[in-house]
């Protein structure tokens, strides 16, 4: 995180950077539905590899999910210190 001057020359905080982890605490439960447009039997067996696989697949495909949600919200974040000066924001 850094400051900038605003517009109200004022300090204003903004954060550059964000970095996260995550771990799954126990099993995922994956379960995807109008796969191959209805066709059932390809369905039913993607559903359980996927199953059988899931955390594998949340480890593959959570991380740039996860990264979009985090981008979001330091965006909000930085949307909300843009517009509110440090020294309203700081608890000193």
């Amino acid at each position: 995180m850094n400051d900038r001057t605003g517009r109200d020359g004022k300090k204003h905080w903004h954060v550059k950077k964000s970095r996260f982890t995550y771990k799954l605490k126990d099993k995922s439960r994956l379960k995807f539905e109008n796969l191959f447009n209805g066709n059932e039997v390809l369905a039913r067996a993607a559903n359980d590899i996927i199953e059988n696989n899931s955390n594998d697949v949340v480890k593959e495909l959570g991380t740039p999910i996860i990264k979009a949600v985090v981008d979001k919200i330091v965006e909000n974040i930085n949307k909300f210190y843009k517009a509110v000066p440090a020294e309203e924001v700081a608890l000193d």
